[in-house]
């Protein structure tokens, strides 16, 4: 569980009220005021009154602001999961033995996706509550980068997973889900309890096509190709629609926009650093590395056209760039924090030589960057990924 840590004054215990006296619906009313999901944590851990009044699994907490969860072999190794939460400027550790065997290759709404060596176990795990559900091996190869490396720390570094999501809440015995993985060239699917997989790859004219990113939704898949969308029946996998981009939008990089209703994708018009040109090029043509910024664009899809209509008002969403590419989004409504993080996306930036990872906090549109803080330069990274907390 979360560390938790209750400060008071220094003030002799006999002129401290004695709250575990609280009626218990009192302790309720007071508990669904509460906003922030460590802050619960802390409120269910002042005694056990007050724990046994409120719900283990709130519905009133707001979507969460993420957390930047940190492999980090040393600390994994350790059975301990580190996650830094950029809102409080605070390094979090949480017990998690299953990771000092197992690898995390992806996150999905307070879920963590872990995997022994070679596949052959596979489960979810929410960290704030220790709950896991078991998913059947993955029935696939995987391969070594070098024919000599052997080491089974590093196996699962070869699972390639990309993407894991949910069809629905996990509580729901229909619930499917649905992993990308192998470069997004291989989508496979199960519900819980069932003993493997199934590949549901788009039909043979895409199988082997680069999927630049997928998501489902309302019992469709949708696959991002470099210059089409096209989405699938999973009742009628044989049957797709595809989609054609707009000319202004077909050669930037696509990927949908994760914790949003609907269909949204994000737009990445690319920084200079990003351009696949080589540096003499990019010198004669543009001067410096400075001269362009990076901008993100946010689309909905229209189900009825087959169009990407742009979305002009962005500033109550914040979107979250993760490992892959990956992009979460948080609507900001419910919270005091629109003006630090509504119309912007939050990234990890540099090589991951320690002392150079920061991460930045970019304006939609404009691409107006800074600073927002340098992770610790003594973690040895090995990759990261947006956490978003939550009770599942």
């Amino acid at each position: 569980m979360v560390e938790t840590e209750i400060k008071m004054r220094s003030t002799s215990t006999s002129e401290l009220p004695d709250l575990s006296h609280l009626p218990g619906l009192a302790v309720h009313l007071i508990s669904t005021k509460v906003k922030s999901i460590v802050d619960y944590v802390r409120f269910r851990a002042v005694c056990s009154s007050w724990r046994s009044a409120s719900p283990p699994k709130p519905c009133h907490l707001p979507p969460q602001l993420p957390w930047l969860m940190i492999i980090e072999e040393k600390t994994m190794k350790e059975g301990m999961g580190l996650f830094y939460d950029l809102w409080e400027s605070k390094m979090r550790k949480i017990h998690l033995p299953e990771i000092a065997h197992m690898w995390c290759l992806a996150s999905c709404r307070g879920w963590l996706l872990l995997a022994a060596t070679g596949g052959q176990e596979v489960l979810l795990l929410n960290p704030l509550t220790q709950a896991r559900i078991q998913l059947p091996p993955f029935n696939t190869e995987f391969k070594y980068l070098d024919d000599d490396t052997r080491n089974p720390f590093y196996d699962c570094l070869r699972l390639s997973v990309n993407k894991v999501t949910f069809s629905t809440d996990l509580t729901d015995p229909n619930c499917l889900i649905i992993v990308f993985h192998q470069g997004m060239r291989m989508i496979q699917i199960c519900r819980v309890g069932e003993p493997c997989w199934t590949d549901v790859t788009g039909g043979p004219s895409y199988r082997f096509q680069k999927i630049h990113d997928a998501t489902y939704y309302n019992g469709r898949l949708y696959l991002l190709y470099r210059k089409t969308m096209v989405n699938i029946d999973l009742n009628k996998p044989e049957e797709s629609i595809v989609s054609y981009y707009e000319p202004e939008i077909k050669n930037f990089r696509k990927h949908f926009l994760e914790g949003k209703s609907e269909v949204y994708v994000v737009v990445a018009h690319p920084s200079i650093e990003e351009d696949e040109v080589d540096s003499a090029a990019r010198n004669i043509k543009y001067g410096t590395k400075e001269t362009r910024k990076p901008k993100m664009e946010l689309y909905q899809f229209q189900e009825q056209s087959l169009k990407l209509n742009q979305i002009s008002d962005t500033n109550n969403t914040a979107m979250f760039c993760g490992w892959g590419d990956f992009f979460l989004a948080v609507c900001c409504d419910e919270w005091d924090l629109v003006d630090c993080v509504g119309g912007k996306y939050i990234d990890v930036r540099g090589s991951w030589v320690q002392s150079n990872c920061h991460i930045c906090s970019t304006k939609l549109g404009s691409g107006k960057s800074e600073v927002l803080c340098y992770l610790d330069a003594g973690l040895f990274i090995e990759s990261l990924i947006w956490f978003q907390p939550s009770f599942g």
